[in-house]
């Protein structure tokens, strides 16, 4: 199964002329793991990582990170089981943040904040 997968992204990478190609993604496997546990990092066209995380037993798990092409954070979030579970945090381009909350089996939970571009507080919902 391993294979076919790797030999499926390389024909795909191979087939993606340079001015289309949308992103390169790295996927990472643990010496010592299930087939589903991977390491994913996704980049965009310049190098710069896209999106990166981990899966457990093919879901997503932990911390996920995904950044703007300037580089810069767009969003952090923690999965369980393929669901956005605790913390998350949404940045404007500049940097800043745009919002802070939480969820629990993928619904928004308790209370978030929401900021302008310039950083002052916009408003608090709660869910």
């Amino acid at each position: 199964m391993k294979i076919i997968i790797y030999i499926a992204i390389a024909l795909l990478i191979l087939s993606c002329n340079a001015e289309e190609k949308e992103a390169n993604v790295t996927i990472i496997k643990p010496s010592v793991s299930t087939p589903l546990d991977e390491s994913f990092i996704s980049h965009y066209p310049n190098g710069k990582v896209k999106i990166k995380g981990e899966k457990r037993n093919g879901k997503r798990s932990g911390t996920w990170i995904s950044y703007f092409q300037n580089g810069n954070k767009q969003s952090e979030s923690v999965y369980a089981n393929g669901l956005k579970n605790g913390k998350t945090v949404s940045y404007y381009q500049s940097g800043q943040i745009r919002y802070i909350g939480y969820y629990k089996n993928d619904k928004k939970d308790g209370t978030w904040d929401f900021y302008l571009k310039d950083g002052t507080a916009e408003k608090t919902v709660k869910f």
